[in-house]
């Protein structure tokens, strides 16, 4: 499986942070909506079967990025 994103430059930011801050500013109550927010940060991996480790069980094996220009405001 392949996850394709198509995003605009000034979507990407440099932490999480970053991105709550933005999300408060559009007037999301971060602690009612902190519970329905998953952060993946790589490959899922399980051990299940034999225990024998294998990665990218879930989830797409790649990611592409579409990275437009940033939006101006017209």
């Amino acid at each position: 499986m392949v996850h394709i994103a198509v995003l605009t430059a000034d979507q990407i930011l440099p932490d999480l942070e970053s991105w709550w801050a933005r999300q408060r500013a559009n007037g999301l109550d971060q602690t009612r909506s902190a519970a329905k927010i998953a952060v993946i940060t790589g490959p899922s991996r399980t051990a299940d079967i034999a225990m024998e480790l294998v990665l990218g069980m879930h989830g797409p094996r790649e990611l592409h990025l579409v990275i437009l220009p940033a939006q101006t405001a017209a």
